[in-house]
């Protein structure tokens, strides 16, 4: 590396300056792959203009013999960027995988593979308790534009609703003092790339990342191509389009839908809620339905299972008054009382 500042790192300081993020305690998510050295690099770019104190966390799944070698060469870039290491590893008594395999995770001969969720529970639960041990107040992982572009081709495939095709926002709360970060967010991978090459600097390369039993490795590296190819040659940037606006407009919506909780609500208890039917007649049903998930939600009831059906079933419950009672995920029962619905849990459940 130089001492001066690449154009990825000027992308970054333009993303982190928007977070307004400067004078912090940061931890850096590095897997040894292209994108995360690429964070890691443009970060220690900027650590002393924008005075970050930076630790970096690496997660060694253990799924391959080799996998600690992964975690070596991480520890050895990291010293010799003059910044903190902490490694973890997947200890032999946590399950690779919290449920029966489907296909899609059997390799050959129907060996177990650990799922993409399950790994990513173990993956962020040791960066979460490794920001708390070293005080960060941000965690910064390398997801792309076109990490973007898969994840909203992947949600609208599996039919998820506006605030799936939002695709993945820039920042997020993980606790009360900790903030996920996504910098690198509206660069692409080959910006990286070159940058890497102008640094001349190596990275790992996963070989699990072109195994097209997973269905990522078969959107990237076959529906993608296929669509650029025969239908859109601008399909990233379309994507992207899509997941701007349904951002937006699901923003819109979950503000007008705590707005109308805040006068519908009547009464709150731990197994139960009841909401005014007369604050919903004039509502659009898509308010009417972010305004039940949201009561869902602060109920702490689980979301598994509540689905969009439900969701259009209680919404007509609240306009119409009908059907006038519905079963409903995990022991609730909804029941309308003249100009009342209630909302209440089984306390078997």
């Amino acid at each position: 590396m130089t001492n001066d500042k690449s154009p990825l790192s000027d992308a970054l300081q333009s993303a982190l300056t928007a977070l307004h993020i400067q004078d912090a305690p940061l931890l850096v998510a590095v897997s040894g792959g292209a994108d995360s050295v690429a964070l890691l690099l443009g970060l220690c770019d900027l650590r002393e203009s924008l005075r970050l104190q930076l630790t970096v966390a690496h997660f060694d799944h253990a799924l391959r013999a080799d996998s600690a070698e992964d975690a070596q060469w991480v520890s050895q870039l990291a010293a010799g960027l003059r910044v903190p290491c902490i490694i973890g590893r997947r200890e032999a008594g946590d399950a690779p995988h919290p449920r029966p395999l489907s296909s899609e995770y059997r390799g050959e001969g129907g060996s177990e593979m650990m799922p993409e969720e399950s790994a990513r529970k173990l993956r962020y639960g040791f960066l979460r308790q490794t920001a708390k041990e070293q005080g960060c107040r941000y965690l910064a992982v390398a997801h792309t534009a076109d990490d973007q572009t898969e994840t909203v081709l992947h949600h609208i495939l599996r039919g998820s609703g506006l605030k799936g095709l939002g695709g993945i926002p820039p920042q997020r709360e993980l606790d009360a003092d900790l903030t996920l970060i996504r910098p690198l967010l509206k660069l692409r991978r080959a910006d990286l790339l070159s940058a890497l090459a102008a640094w001349d600097q190596t990275f790992l390369t996963d070989p699990t990342n072109v195994e097209l039993q997973y269905t990522r490795n078969r959107i990237r590296h076959d529906l993608l191509p296929k669509l650029r190819a025969e239908f859109n040659p601008k399909v990233d940037e379309a994507l992207e389009r899509l997941a701007i606006q349904a951002s937006d407009q699901q923003a819109a919506i979950e503000q007008l839908a705590r707005q109308l909780l805040q006068k519908a609500v009547i009464d709150v208890q731990p197994d139960s809620i009841r909401f005014n039917r007369n604050e919903f007649a004039t509502m659009p049903v898509a308010v009417i339905r972010e305004a039940l998930s949201l009561a869902w939600q602060q109920q702490s009831w689980p979301r598994q299972g509540l689905g969009f059906q439900h969701l259009d079933h209680l919404a007509s419950m609240l306009v119409n008054g009908t059907p006038t009672k519905l079963s409903l995920p995990h022991g609730v029962e909804a029941a309308c009382r003249g100009n009342l619905l209630e909302l209440r849990k089984s306390k078997r459940n």
